[in-house]
């Protein structure tokens, strides 16, 4: 009875709540429903390639490639804003800086995993947030050399890197703090980590994740 008791004073106080924040048109932690992801959330389409720095390319016209942030930034970084494209006609060495990404005060560095030349930039991602990565929100286009080396991933077996990669996502953050729950990591419904957690740390963490996973 006791225990009933409780339990009915504790919603009785979190409905309480709910209907103030809603007046002061502010949302309860308790009954927002934000997005997670897990190793079931990811798509590679046709004739789309992975790079170990979580790039993707297509090939387009005339031996050129496409080249844009993968599903795995979008979902970990949230909210995305890409900026400081290099400018095209610009020759790139592979380790050059392509662009950055951009959550609020936090930011990301993308390198170049090919030698070539920049022939186009997605001027339509001024101001914009990344909404569709591996379509409309591609960043720039890249004429490779005829002597670069390609190291990608591609079809079943770059599904299957995606989903190491969220594994390894998730141990990073597990060392990152001791209550997972804070950033969003739930581990009794098998691991699902909430869309924009990056952004629940600090610019250490941040450093740490482009060096684990946005190197070369």
């Amino acid at each position: 009875m006791v225990a009933l008791f409780v339990v009915l004073t504790f919603v009785v106080f979190l409905v309480a709540d709910y209907f103030i924040l809603k007046a002061q048109r502010k949302t309860h932690p308790a009954f927002s429903a934000k997005p997670v992801f897990d190793k079931g959330s990811f798509l590679l389409p046709e004739g789309f390639s992975l790079t170990r720095n979580h790039l993707w390319l297509k090939g387009v016209k005339n031996g050129r490639f496409q080249v844009g942030i993968d599903e795995f930034v979008k979902k970990a970084f949230g909210s995305v804003k890409i900026q400081n494209i290099a400018t095209e006609n610009s020759k790139v060495n592979v380790g050059d800086l392509l662009f950055e990404a951009v959550s609020g005060n936090h930011k990301l560095q993308f390198f170049s995993p090919i030698e070539g030349e920049i022939t186009q930039v997605n001027k339509n991602l001024e101001s914009k947030k990344v909404t569709d990565p591996y379509d409309e929100d591609w960043s720039l286009v890249i004429n490779p050399s005829e002597s670069g080396k390609f190291d990608f991933f591609t079809g079943r077996q770059g599904l299957n890197w995606l989903k190491n990669e969220f594994t390894r996502f998730k141990d990073f953050l597990a060392h990152q703090t001791t209550e997972p729950g804070v950033v969003g990591v739930t581990y009794a419904d098998g691991g699902n980590i909430m869309e924009g957690v990056l952004n629940s740390f600090d610019e250490k963490t941040l450093n740490g994740f482009q060096k684990e996973f946005l190197s070369l």
